[in-house]
């Protein structure tokens, strides 16, 4: 995992996938990005949000990587932040790292309605 800038994360040349604006990078209060690398190569990244007494609040975590597995790059999260509560974020249904955060045990889903025209 490496804290990246918001133009280093621009240089991955990644489409956001369709998420709610409040998880939009530039919406996001105090924001942290990284770039989640495995052997030197980035596989995914993830925008997220500390709080107070060691609680993650992830608003995006998506992959670049065809290859990526999203249970994988959470894992590389949990690591990382070990000791940290992880809570996500208005993750969309179809997204689909969606059943990833619905299979972790102390994992918590914070959603909203998602309302189209």
């Amino acid at each position: 995992m490496e804290l990246i800038s918001f133009s280093e994360w621009k240089e991955l040349a990644v489409s956001e996938e369709p998420v709610p604006w409040q998880n939009k990078i530039p919406f996001v209060d105090h924001r942290e990005i990284y770039a989640i690398k495995d052997d030197g190569e980035t596989r995914g990244y993830l925008v997220l949000s500390q709080q107070p007494n060691k609680i993650l609040t992830l608003f995006q975590l998506q992959a670049v990587d065809v290859g990526a597995a999203y249970d994988l790059l959470l894992s590389s999260v949990e690591h990382h932040f070990s000791g940290y509560r992880i809570v996500a974020f208005n993750v969309p249904h179809q997204h689909p790292v969606y059943e990833t955060y619905q299979s972790r045990e102390p994992q918590q889903v914070i959603e909203q309605v998602w309302m189209k025209n």
